[in-house]
């Protein structure tokens, strides 16, 4: 199992660079998305990209390898904890943001490491998947 963070649904959406080398990973493996980073990237895709573009992310969720994981109050705790431990008003430089911080519940909550894309998570505790993009 995988916890998936919104910038890698974001980013395959974009069709960005390292998108075809993490295809291959989210069809074999098992993924988790927390119910609030899906919201995330469809707020994403409402804003930035047509219709037509988010219906990727609709078979993923709907077709494919995810499973939608509703969020729980003990992930609404570890959420607020690494909000306050690593969020923006912290100081800390990981500076995650409310999103990252329901991202890192889900991951936290069910031992399954986080694929990310990004420098944030990497200045945390969280288990990073070894495919997780560090910039």
């Amino acid at each position: 199992m995988i916890a998936l963070d919104s910038s890698i649904l974001v980013g395959i959406i974009r069709a960005e660079s390292d998108a075809q080398q993490l295809l291959p990973l989210l069809d074999r493996d098992e993924c988790a998305i927390g119910a609030p980073t899906l919201v995330e990237a469809r707020l994403w895709c409402s804003v930035n990209l047509t219709t037509h573009a988010s219906d990727w992310l609709e078979h993923f969720i709907d077709g494919g390898p995810a499973t939608i994981v509703p969020f729980s109050r003990e992930m609404a705790d570890v959420a607020s904890e690494a909000f306050i431990k690593f969020g923006r008003p912290s100081g800390h430089p990981a500076r995650l943001n409310f999103g990252d911080c329901m991202a890192y519940a889900v991951s936290a909550v069910m031992r399954a490491p986080l694929l990310f894309k990004g420098g944030d998570f990497g200045l945390t505790d969280v288990m990073a998947h070894p495919a997780s993009i560090r910039v």
